[in-house]
This record gives structure tokens, sequence and C-alpha cells, in this order.
């Protein structure tokens, strides 16, 4: 089953707002608003990565920047 991308947008939305909720106290009370993060990913060996797709729109729909 294929899904569109209208689809794809409202699983993340839910997704979101099912884990963030009313937010992350700690992560409000420690970092500021406007701080600004970046991540590796790391692997040790061979192995397949799935998903990417999908995680790199999260993160646009959480900072489109």
């Amino acid at each position: 089953m294929e899904l569109s991308e209208v689809q794809i947008g409202e699983i993340i939305d839910r997704a979101l707002a099912e884990d963030l909720g009313w937010g992350d106290v700690t992560t409000e009370a420690l970092i500021p608003g406007d701080q600004r993060g970046s991540g590796w990913i790391v692997v040790k060996g061979k192995g397949v990565l799935a998903g990417v797709d999908i995680a790199a729109k999260v993160f646009h729909s959480v900072d489109p920047e």
C-alpha cells in the first residue's frame, strides 16, 4: 500500500501531537527556544538505513529551516 503525501503529512502531524503533547517541561526550562543543534548517524558496520525520506519530512514539520 502506498500513501499519498497528504496522508503521510497527516500521520506525521498526529504522531508529533501525540509524542509532544503539551511539550517537554524539562527541555523548555533548560534549552532556549532559539537554540539550534545538529546530529549524526554513526554506523559501526554494514546495514540498511530505512525511513530517511519520512525522517526528513518529520524534521521539516518541526523546523522548516
